[in-house]
């Protein structure tokens, strides 16, 4: 499903973040990056999702692949379309929309009204308090609710490889056992 091989990343063309670096996640697995920080966790996320030019960082040697098809040059719009998405760490819902206008906000990329219902009724299975929290402005949710809303919104995405980063920091053992218990 995915294969980053050999990536090398760099920041600001002078900055060596990543060398070397390789990966391969097959449809269904779980797998997990872990390091020290400053490892590279997240410029590697970044790499997968193209989100490194936003911080003048770049791709500069091996390849990412998903789906057979190369991605490391693709916007990171092109590559949501493509069934990847990122959880960003820090909890990142709109604030002043309510919960429901959250999640619904993740399906523009889906246009199946049923597949989105369908989606929708998975996430309040998964979640049942963002169901008594539906009509709430997503900025007053606890903590553990708003990561249960984003983890939510990637849910509601037309998505094939979800990417959570730091999705247990700072959460309950409740939030993060049904965090960790979430498939599609």
């Amino acid at each position: 499903m995915l294969i980053v091989n050999n990536i090398e990343v760099i920041y600001d063309d002078v900055i060596l973040v990543l060398k070397g670096m390789s990966l391969q996640v097959k449809e269904g697995q779980i797998v997990a990056v872990l390091g020290a920080n400053g490892a590279g966790k997240t410029t590697t996320l970044k790499a997968i999702s193209g989100l490194l030019k936003v911080e003048e960082g770049e791709v500069t040697d091996g390849t990412i692949e998903f789906m057979g098809q190369r991605i490391n040059e693709k916007a990171p719009e092109d590559i949501v379309r493509l069934g990847i998405f990122q959880v960003m760490e820090g909890r990142c819902v709109f604030e002043n929309l309510t919960t429901y206008e959250n999640l619904m906000a993740a399906t523009r990329t889906r246009r199946n009204r049923k597949q989105i219902r369908e989606r929708f009724d998975m996430v309040l299975h998964y979640f049942p308090i963002l169901k008594t929290r539906r009509n709430n402005l997503a900025g007053y949710l606890s903590g553990g609710e708003q990561q249960m809303l984003v983890i939510g919104a990637a849910l509601m995405a037309r998505n094939r490889l979800m990417m959570l980063r730091e999705p247990s920091l700072g959460r309950s053992t409740i939030v993060n056992t049904q965090i960790f218990n979430t498939r599609k």
